[in-house]
């Protein structure tokens, strides 16, 4: 499991930052340096993922959001987006998980095609083993095979657009 550092107290949080659970934008309490109240905080890493810094601190955005939204420090649990979008901080979008529920959101191709054989072979990785999942002829078979047991297996952790 990921090693995440104590959040700063929520009291702390509040005092530098406004965030709005519905859009989920942090905002700057208090005009600093080049900074004025009421920017927009933060900036985006390579990823997509919101940043904010806070004293020496640097924190992503999804956990601030959670602990602001729900007054519950994630501690050592990920912050999962459920619509898999790293920019949208929605309370509503958030999701506490473990490490492999996390990678389960992810989204994963999930076959690759033999040239010497000349088939599909679709497979998914699950709780540290590979579950073969078995040959196809055809690429949508395979896809089809591979999503359908990601559902089964990781529930409302896998893609949502998956779930029928």
């Amino acid at each position: 499991m990921a090693k995440f550092k104590p959040m700063p107290p929520l009291a702390e949080l509040q005092a530098a930052f406004d965030y709005d659970p519905e859009t989920g934008l942090f905002r700057h309490q208090k005009t600093r340096y080049s900074v004025r109240q009421g920017d927009v905080a933060g900036t985006y890493n390579k990823p997509g993922y919101l940043v904010l810094t806070l004293r020496p601190q640097r924190m992503y955005g999804q956990r601030v959001a959670w602990y602001m939204g729900t007054g519950e420090d994630p501690l050592q649990h990920n912050v999962d987006h459920i619509d898999r979008d790293p920019s949208n901080n929605c309370l509503s979008n958030l999701r506490l998980c473990n490490q492999s529920q996390n990678v389960g959101n992810a989204f994963h191709r999930g076959y690759y095609y033999r040239k010497d054989r000349g088939y599909y072979v679709a497979r998914l990785y699950h709780q540290g083993g590979v579950i073969r999942l078995g040959n196809f002829l055809k690429v949508e078979d395979a896809e089809k095979a591979y999503r359908e047991k990601a559902v089964e297996l990781r529930g409302e952790f896998a893609p949502q657009e998956w779930v029928l």
